[in-house]
């Protein structure tokens, strides 16, 4: 069981077969799954291998929402780079 909870940086959940994944952005999720939860600030998930339950502070248990994560391989591959920060900073540093 893993608990992740998100107040301000955001946190997604990956929807796999018997598996589930914790990230802060769905693209590195990209090759593992193409099914995502979306939490809210102020939410907490449960998280075994098989369930996910989804907790807001205030108004207890919530329905999440599957959505489809709609991100092409070729947005998250590296290329030159070591990884995907170094990736993204270099390509745009204005960002």
């Amino acid at each position: 069981m893993i608990v992740a909870a998100r107040l301000g940086s955001p946190l997604v959940i990956g929807v796999g077969d018997g598996e589930h994944y914790i990230a802060s952005d769905g693209s590195p999720l990209v090759g593992h799954t193409d099914r995502i939860v979306y939490l809210a600030d102020n939410e907490l998930a449960v998280v075994t291998a098989q369930s996910i339950r989804v907790i807001h502070r205030d108004e207890g248990y919530v329905r999440h929402n599957v959505k489809v994560l709609d991100i092409d391989t070729t947005q998250v591959e590296l290329g030159s780079y070591p990884h995907y920060m170094l990736r993204r900073f270099l390509s745009n540093p204005r960002q």
